[in-house]
């Protein structure tokens, strides 16, 4: 009966070591997604979500083209000369993605980026982050998105877009 409490304790020791060993669990990055208008900075300048054009198409669900800008652009632009913007196309549906680019697997279902774009050409591909769609209609999609593209390229915000005709 006396070893019982050095037992419990002993099993509790190598349960904490093995916690600490093997870390906690990632925490999920959808979590940290913020609940208002995306905003960030693209190439160092701040940016700020004013317009969304999405585009969904394809059997099954489809898939979306979408693009954030971060000026006032025509309805379902499909770039903008003058300012940052960010384009990137999914599946449609609700759920999250995780950023991700496996160069063995260049056309797999898995992969995930997004791109900021600085005109005139200049393209930062972002694989850190998330994407997660809370809801698609036959009209609309919400969705929240959290990005990084180097030290001076990122977003987080979630929006509410109306598919383009």
């Amino acid at each position: 009966m006396h070893n019982l409490p050095r037992l419990v304790l002993g099993a509790a020791a190598v349960s904490s070591l093995i916690i600490i060993a093997c870390g906690a669990p990632p925490r999920d990055r959808v979590l940290d997604i913020l609940p208002d208008n995306p905003t960030g900075q693209i190439g160092g300048t701040p940016w700020t979500m004013t317009k969304a054009s999405v585009r969904r198409s394809g059997q099954d669900g489809g898939t979306l083209d979408v693009k954030l800008f971060g000026m006032d652009v025509a309805d379902c632009a499909s770039s903008s000369p003058d300012a940052g913007y960010i384009i990137f196309n999914m599946p449609a549906k609700v759920g999250k993605r995780t950023l991700q680019l496996s160069l063995s697997d260049l056309g797999g279902p898995d992969n995930q980026t997004i791109t900021f774009v600085t005109p005139p050409s200049s393209n930062n591909i972002a694989v850190d982050g998330v994407l997660n769609v809370t809801e698609v209609t036959q009209t609309s999609l919400t969705m929240g998105l959290l990005a990084k593209g180097g030290k001076t390229t990122d977003v987080n915000g979630t929006f509410t877009a109306t598919f383009c005709q």
